[in-house]
C-alpha cells in the first residue's frame, strides 16, 4: 500500500486570489464534459534537409579513378619511351665510376625518373581499361533527393496541404513550408489541422508524415523542435473596428462560456510543477553533453507564479522577455476583464524532434491528460507547486537539464547537460510521479500509452540514440500493435449496436452472457477479464454506459 500525505497543496482563498478561487463540483463537471468535445491538438514537425552540393552528372574527365591510391596510378604512361631513348643525363649511374658515357649501348642504364613530379608525367590511367569512378558516394554528384526545393515539393504533393486551419483535408496537413532555423534551405515545417485526439488516428497522421519526410533526406538535431498546440476551435476573422485597429480578434469559439482563470492557472502550475520531467523525457541528441537543445526558444516558467500575478499578465510578460519562446506559449489565449480565459489555446515548444510516431502520439495524449487533470484540481482552488526547498532542488535540475539562453543569436545551439546524470533519480521520481496522476486519463486512450510514458521516463529516447539506436529501432521499442484493442472494440460495439443481450440484472451478468455467447468473435488472445476491463475502460470514458431500464450496455 502507498500513501501520500500533504503532497498536494493549495493556496488558500483570501481577497489576493479570489479570482482563483475553487471551482464548484457542477462547474468542473460542466468543464470535464465540454472539454473532450471540443480540444482539438494540432502539432508543428521541424527537420533539417540536405543541402544541394553538386551539378555533376557523372561525366567529368577530372574525376579519380577508384584506384587512385594504388601503385598503378603512379606508373607513366610515357616511361617505355624513356627508358628506349635513354637520354644522356637521366641515368642514376651517370656520376658512378661504371658510366661510360656511351648511353645509347649502355646495359647498365637505369632510368632516374621523377615521377609524377616530371614536367612530362601522364599517368596510365588515362587509357586503362580499368578505369573507373564511384559516383554514388561523390559529394559533387546531382542528385535530386539532396535538393531541398525538390524534397519540399515532393512532400507537399504526398501530404496535400489544405494551406487552411479549417480543413483538415486527406492527411490532416495544413501546412508544408520552410523556417528561418532549420539546415537545408530552411528545412521543412509540416503543420497539421488541429483534431479532436484519438491515438490511432494522431499516430497514423504523424507517421504518414515522418515516412514522407525522412527518406527524403530530412534529419534531426539541435535546431529542429516539436510544437504542441492545445485549442478549444475558434474562428478568427477582421471586422471594421479590428481591422482599423489592425488587430486580429475572435468572432467565434466552441467555448460556451469564457474558461475560469483558475483552470488555465493550474493549467500552467502542473506544467512549471513537472517542467524538468517534461524537459526529460522529450531529450532526443545523441550526445551525452549535449542531450537536448538550448532554453532560449523554450524558455522557463519556473519563474511566474499565478498566485502573484494574473495569467494575462504572465502572457505578457513571457511575451515581452521572450516574445512567443516560453515553454509554454500563451500569446493565442484571450482573456476578458474579470481574467477569466475567453479563447483557450495553448502552444508546448519544449520537445526535441524525435521523429518516433509512437512517441509522438505519447507525449500528445500526456499533454491533454495534464490539461483535464488541471480542471478537475480546479475544485480544490489554485495548486502550489511546491515549497522552497523544492523550488531550489526543481531550479538546480532545471540549470543541469535546460539552459544557454543567450540574447544573441550563436552556432551552439546546446544545453549543457553533462550535469544531468547527477538528478537522474529526481527526474524519473518526477516523471512517475506526473503519469500516477493522469494514468486515469491516459488509460483512455489504451492502455499502450501509459507503458510507453513510463519507458520514455526510464530511458528517454536521447539515452537510446547515444547508445547507438537509430530512430527505427527506437520506434520498434516503442510502437505497441493495437490489432488486439481494435477487434475487441469491433466485438463489444456489434454487440451492443445490435442489442444481443438485453436485461441483465447487472454489468457482470452482461458481461458473462457475452463471453459465453460471443467468444469466439473476440480475439484468440482475449479472455473474459481483458474483455470486461476494456468495457469498463469505455465506460470511465464515457463512450458506453449501462442502461438500467434495459439491462445492457449501451
Amino acid at each position: 500500500m502507498r500513501v501520500q500525505k500533504k503532497q498536494w497543496l493549495f493556496f488558500e482563498e483570501d481577497s489576493d486570489i479570489n479570482r482563483l478561487k475553487a471551482l464548484s463540483a457542477e462547474e468542473v463537471e460542466f468543464w470535464l464534459q465540454l472539454l473532450p468535445k471540443i480540444l482539438k491538438v494540432g502539432v508543428e514537425l521541424e527537420f533539417n534537409l540536405t543541402s544541394k552540393s553538386g551539378m555533376c552528372r557523372g561525366d567529368n574527365p577530372d574525376c579519380d579513378c577508384i584506384n587512385a591510391a594504388n601503385e598503378c596510378a603512379q606508373e607513366c604512361i610515357r616511361a617505355p619511351e624513356c627508358l628506349k631513348d635513354k637520354v644522356e643525363g637521366e641515368c642514376i649511374n651517370r656520376a658512378s665510376p661504371i658510366c661510360t658515357g656511351e648511353c645509347d649501348d649502355c646495359s647498365l642504364f637505369l632510368l632516374n625518373c621523377p615521377g609524377i613530379h616530371c614536367i612530362g608525367f601522364q599517368s596510365k590511367c588515362i587509357d586503362c581499361e580499368d578505369f573507373a569512378v564511384n559516383c554514388e558516394v561523390c559529394d559533387m554528384k546531382y542528385d535530386p533527393s539532396k535538393d531541398p526545393a525538390t524534397a519540399r515539393q515532393q512532400i507537399k504533393q504526398e501530404l496535400a496541404p489544405t494551406n487552411s486551419w479549417g480543413l483538415p483535408g486527406k492527411h490532416c496537413v495544413a501546412e508544408v513550408t520552410t523556417d528561418g532555423s532549420l539546415r537545408g534551405d530552411k528545412g521543412v515545417e509540416v503543420t497539421t489541422v488541429g483534431r479532436r485526439l484519438e491515438y490511432k488516428s494522431f499516430y497514423d497522421m504523424i507517421k504518414l508524415i515522418c515516412d514522407n519526410v525522412m527518406p527524403r533526406g530530412a534529419f534531426v538535431d539541435e535546431r529542429t523542435s516539436i510544437h504542441m498546440h492545445f485549442l478549444a476551435g475558434y474562428y478568427r476573422s477582421m471586422n471594421k473596428q479590428a481591422k482599423d485597429a489592425g488587430k486580429r480578434v475572435a468572432d467565434t469559439t466552441e467555448l460556451e462560456r469564457p474558461m475560469p482563470e483558475v483552470i488555465l492557472a493550474n493549467v500552467h502550475q502542473l506544467f512549471r510543477r513537472y517542467q524538468n520531467a517534461l524537459t526529460w523525457m522529450s531529450m532526443g541528441l545523441d550526445q551525452p553533453d549535449t542531450m537536448t537543445r538550448w532554453e532560449k526558444y523554450r524558455a522557463s516558467i519556473l519563474p511566474y507564479s499565478p498566485y502573484f500575478i494574473s495569467m494575462d499578465r504572465i502572457r505578457n510578460d513571457i511575451m515581452s522577455r521572450f516574445k512567443d519562446y516560453g515553454f509554454i506559449n500563451y500569446d493565442n489565449c484571450r482573456f476578458i476583464n474579470n481574467g477569466d480565459v475567453q479563447r483557450f489555446h495553448i502552444e508546448l515548444r519544449f520537445m526535441d524532434n524525435v521523429p518516433s510516431p509512437s512517441i509522438i502520439a505519447a507525449q500528445a495524449c500526456l499533454g491533454y491528460a495534464i490539461i483535464m487533470k488541471a480542471v478537475e484540481l480546479s475544485r480544490f482552488g489554485l495548486l502550489e507547486v511546491g515549497d522552497d526547498e523544492w523550488l531550489e532542488l526543481s531550479q538546480e535540475m532545471k540549470e543541469s537539464i535546460l539552459n544557454n539562453c543567450p540574447k544573441e543569436f550563436r552556432d551552439n545551439r546546446y544545453s549543457d547537460t553533462s550535469r544531468v546524470r547527477k538528478y537522474e533519480r529526481y527526474f524519473k521520481e518526477q516523471g512517475m510521479e506526473l503519469l500516477y496522476l493522469v494514468k486515469h486519463t491516459l488509460q483512455e486512450f489504451g492502455p499502450q500509452v501509459y507503458d510507453q510514458l513510463v519507458s520514455l521516463v526510464d530511458i528517454p529516447a536521447s539515452f537510446r540514440r547515444i547508445e547507438g539506436h537509430s530512430w527505427e529501432q527506437i520506434e520498434q521499442d516503442f510502437f505497441v500493435p493495437l490489432r488486439e484493442e481494435e477487434e475487441i472494440n469491433h466485438a463489444i460495439r456489434k454487440v451492443v449496436e445490435l442489442r444481443q443481450v438485453l436485461e441483465c440484472a447487472d454489468l457482470r451478468e452482461w458481461g458473462t452472457a457475452v463471453w459465453r455467447e460471443f467468444r469466439g468473435d473476440f480475439p484468440k488472445e482475449t479472455n473474459k477479464n481483458s474483455m470486461m476491463r476494456y468495457v469498463k475502460q469505455q465506460i470511465a470514458a464515457g463512450k458506453l454506459q449501462w442502461s438500467e431500464p434495459l439491462g445492457t450496455v449501451i
